[in-house]
Formats: structure tokens, C-alpha cells, sequence
């Protein structure tokens, strides 16, 4: 079963309450919840939904720390549409380049790396230099800030085009000190309700929020192997 919940006040500032809510303790795998219903409870407990009556026990609780600052790395636009339809908590950056595709600098200067990518797709593809700015290297310069956040999570699959990609974000966050920041992954390579699974553009929000518990944290071995990984890449 999983456990029960309440929300209290517990303080009041000029602009709103700060409320405190009581985190479910899953005494079952997450495989044995529906979708629907998991969703359900996880919409409660970031507190955008209803109490899941009926499907949830008061034999145990576990009290939430304040909510924390997560910062959630997509791999498109198709996820993050499903995405923004989730409960999920947090900031969204939307990845939109294709380093799997044509000549990508070696330089760890992060300015003299998207300007001289910017050069290169601008002389060997039609596109609007301008747009390329304004939806794809501002949107990356957010990573500058990445010590804002307590997790950033990085939902990238197995594919070529998703494993390039994020072998430049392990490169970027290995060359960094991440302090607090935990950094997560969130990369299926297949899904029970999608035989021929092709990526997470087709998942439901549902099905797309039930991945987020199942994340794992990458280690710092893991980004010495992306980061020599990234080196031999370029």
C-alpha cells in the first residue's frame, strides 16, 4: 500500500503559505501502479491535484523536506509537450541541436563552442542564424546557472542523436564543481506499453511521469567516462 498524507501549514509570508506535504512511502514496487493511479498520487503530493482517496493508507508517513529546485534537461520538443502536461516539479530547458550531425568544435570555452558551431551550420545548412541563437544557445546558456538547482535531470534515450547530445551535457557538468547539485538520468530503451518503442514523444504525461522515480544518479565515475567519451568524440 502506500502511505498516508496530510498537509498542514506551517508558516505564512506577505505573498502565500508555505505548505509541507507528506511524502508517500511505497511499500510496493512502482511497477504495480497503473499509470493513471501513480500519477494521481504523485499530482497530490507536488500539490496539483486532489487527495487520491481510496488508494492510499494512513499505516505510515514520512514527512517531505521543502520542496526543492529541479531543473529537468529534455531531449525535444515532443517530450517536453508531454512534459508540461505532467505534475512534475521543476524548470524546463529544452535541448534543440544535433550533434550527431557535422563538424562539432573541441573547445571547452562554452561562447567559442555554440558560436563556432553556429558558423559551421550556417555555411553548410539553410537556417536562420538568428533563430538558432534565440531557440537553441540561449535556451543553453541556462546551464551557466546550473547551481541554482538542487537536481538537474537529463531525459535523453539510446539513440544516436539522444547519446551525443548528452555526452556534451556529462562533458559540460564534469568540467564543473556541481557542489549540492545532484545530477540524474532518465534514458529508457524501451517501454511495457510500447512494443516498438521509438522515444519518449510518444510516452502519455502519465507514462512519462512514471519514469522520474526510476532516474538514477550519475556518479563521478560516470562523468570521467562521458567526459573521455565527449574527447573522442571531437
Amino acid at each position: 500500500c502506500v502511505a498516508g498524507y496530510e498537509t498542514r501549514r506551517v508558516g505564512r509570508d506577505e505573498n502565500a503559505l508555505v505548505h509541507h506535504r507528506l511524502l508517500p512511502v511505497f511499500h510496493r514496487r512502482r511497477a504495480d501502479f497503473p499509470d493513471s493511479e501513480f500519477a494521481e498520487i504523485l499530482n497530490f503530493i507536488v500539490g496539483r491535484g486532489e487527495p487520491p482517496v481510496g488508494k492510499v493508507s494512513t499505516r505510515a508517513v514520512l514527512l517531505a523536506p521543502q520542496q526543492s529546485m529541479n531543473l529537468h534537461i529534455l531531449n525535444g520538443d515532443s517530450t517536453a509537450h508531454s512534459f508540461q502536461q505532467t505534475a512534475l516539479p521543476g524548470e524546463i530547458l529544452v535541448w534543440r541541436e544535433m550533434l550527431c550531425e557535422g563538424w562539432v568544435p573541441a573547445t571547452a570555452d562554452f561562447e567559442e563552442f555554440w558560436q563556432q558551431r553556429g558558423d559551421f551550420l550556417a555555411r553548410h545548412y539553410a537556417f536562420d542564424r538568428d533563430e538558432y541563437e534565440n531557440q537553441a544557445v540561449r535556451e543553453f546558456r541556462r546551464l551557466l546557472e546550473f547551481n541554482r538547482y538542487d537536481e538537474i535531470t537529463l531525459w535523453f534515450e539510446f539513440d544516436v542523436f539522444c547519446q551525443i547530445n548528452l555526452l556534451y551535457l556529462i562533458r559540460f557538468f564534469s568540467e564543473k564543481d556541481l557542489g549540492e547539485t545532484r545530477l540524474t538520468l532518465v534514458s529508457p530503451g524501451s517501454h511495457p506499453a510500447h512494443p516498438n518503442f521509438k522515444g519518449m514523444g510518444e510516452l502519455t504525461p502519465g507514462q512519462l511521469a512514471a519514469l522520474w522515480p526510476e532516474r538514477i544518479t550519475l556518479t563521478p565515475h560516470d562523468l570521467r567516462v562521458g567526459h573521455h567519451a565527449w574527447q573522442a568524440y571531437t
